[in-house]
């Protein structure tokens, strides 16, 4: 009884994992756009005022704000440095 519970919580994770993935690959799709735009443009890549802004809408009410925010930071890193 209790592994099949296990088992449902955990195929539960995998969908909302999936689905996690799914969105980051997206974001970093869009943001890559976004990137080559200002290049384009001769436009700095960089814009701390925008980061800190969706850090701030992506955390609001939410119980686990650190974690949601070293997330985003880590991707909004990964992307510049690529």
């Amino acid at each position: 009884m209790v592994e099949k519970e296990i088992q449902k919580a955990r195929s539960e994770i995998d969908k909302v994992d999936e689905k996690i993935s799914e969105l980051i690959e997206k974001r970093v799709e869009i943001t890559e756009r976004v990137i080559r735009i200002k290049k384009e443009k001769g436009l700095d890549i960089e814009d701390s005022a925008r980061e800190n802004e969706i850090i701030h809408k992506v955390t609001s009410g939410r119980k686990s704000k650190e974690l949601i925010e070293k997330i985003y930071r880590q991707i909004f890193s990964w992307v510049k440095d690529r």
